[in-house]
């Protein structure tokens, strides 16, 4: 089983993971590596960009992403959810689908523009990784269920439609169960990989007894394939509807990405404490020291022993209130993780 612990540094190093395994500890002080700082090595050393960054669209939101340099076209690819009609965020559910897009620039900054839907409406939290033995794997929520709405002005209407199924977990939103997808190339055909059209993880079995789990609503996958082939998915769980606490919790697959996963923390998150409260994870295996690592939108309340002033939204720019969203995790092996207190970037 999973166990984690809160990092903390009240005088200074003593191992490397006093550092976030993001340095090393030298004679009491963290020395860390380029794209990291702080005491602790837990503060991301980020550079202004430009606003014509990234996916930038008028009558468009989106959400997430991930970025990939296509090896057959030298192309950065992004492949993100959008939101169809006009709609902002708060319609985020029905209305997300999984586009592809490419930089027009030739650099990983972009600008972006979208060449391609990949998934329909309703599908959300798109994260790809190459597949080892060839091609793509994606991973994403969401249904078969295209009842869209229209939005005027970025305003949803006031009801929403849904597709619900039995048992569902999370009927306002329909955000529970994680699927998998792959494709020969980021271009496509993407193509569901799962028993029955089954999700591979969470969803239509947490009925019952499962609806009081801490994280009877499964959902924003996170992938790593292990070098032995074995799969983690880091996701974020809470209460049935998800009435209650958003928290970080682990599955294992022996055998591969297809699946099936086995949750490594059925009975509790990996950290139950107010400041470890977080969603929408990027985990990651560095390169040069074989630890691995992941970022998250912490939702983490102001008055928690989280650092900074909050995170959530909507971000208060004059008090700096809910302004603290990036939180950080890291691990020697992929299973036992440290949480980190220390806010890793903030909305400026």
């Amino acid at each position: 089983l999973a166990l984690i612990a809160a990092a903390s540094l009240a005088s200074g190093c003593v191992t490397d993971d006093d550092c976030s395994l993001n340095g090393v500890c030298t004679v009491g002080t963290c020395r860390c590596a380029p794209a990291w700082g702080g005491d602790d090595c837990g503060v991301l050393q980020l550079l202004p960009t430009e606003v014509r960054n990234g996916l930038q669209q008028t009558k468009t939101s989106s959400w997430g992403g991930t970025v990939i340099q296509d090896p057959e076209s030298g192309e950065w690819t992004l492949i993100c959810a959008e939101f169809v009609h006009t709609c902002g965020l708060a319609s985020w559910s029905p209305n997300s689908r999984v586009v592809r897009a490419i930089s027009t620039s030739g650099s990983p900054l972009g600008p972006y523009k979208v060449v391609a839907e990949i998934l329909p409406p309703f599908h959300h939290n798109p994260q790809v990784i190459k597949d080892p033995d060839g091609g793509w794997v994606m991973f994403s929520i969401g249904r078969r269920c295209n009842n869209t709405v229209t939005c005027h002005g970025f305003v949803p209407p006031p009801d929403k439609p849904a597709c619900p199924i039995p048992n569902d977990p999370s009927p306002s939103n329909m955000e529970s169960g994680i699927f998998a997808f792959s494709a020969p190339t980021l271009s496509g055909p993407w193509k569901q990989v799962s028993r029955d059209e089954r999700p591979v993880l969470g969803g239509f079995e947490s009925g019952g007894s499962a609806r009081e789990a801490w994280d009877a609503d499964t959902t924003n996958p996170s992938p790593l394939i292990f070098p032995d082939g074995s799969a983690l998915l880091v996701y974020r769980g809470c209460p049935w509807n998800c009435q209650g606490a958003e928290k970080i919790g682990l599955a294992f697959s022996p055998t591969g990405w297809r699946g099936p996963f086995n949750k490594l923390t059925a009975d509790t998150p990996l950290c139950n404490e107010p400041w470890c409260e977080a969603e929408d994870a990027f985990v990651w295996r560095d390169a040069t020291t074989g630890h691995y690592h992941a970022l998250l939108h912490s939702m983490a309340s102001v008055d928690s022993e989280m650092r900074g002033k909050g995170g959530g939204y909507p971000c208060d720019e004059a008090t700096g209130d809910n302004c603290s969203v990036g939180s950080h995790m890291f691990s020697r092996d992929g299973f036992s993780w440290t949480f980190s207190k220390t806010i890793a970037y903030n909305t400026t």
